[in-house]
């Protein structure tokens, strides 16, 4: 299962783990701040989580009309 979207919330984050420990997948890809908070300080709210030993490659696009950028 793939599982991807805007979780506001950072990695280590409760909700995060909870969801990944419910659907088994792990993150796709490193790390990348994917929203501004006040168009200054860069934090990952928006995570794409992929099955173990799933290959991936990931790439950052600017969505246009959001505040956020696509993984």
């Amino acid at each position: 299962m793939i599982v991807g979207g805007d979780f506001n919330a950072a990695p280590g984050s409760q909700t995060v783990r909870r969801v990944a420990e419910a659907t088994g997948p792990r993150r796709a890809g490193p790390l990348r701040p994917s929203f501004y908070l006040k168009g200054l300080l860069p934090i990952t709210i928006d995570h794409v989580l992929v099955p173990e030993g799933a290959v991936a490659a990931t790439a950052m696009r600017p969505l246009l009309g959001s505040a956020h950028r696509g993984q």
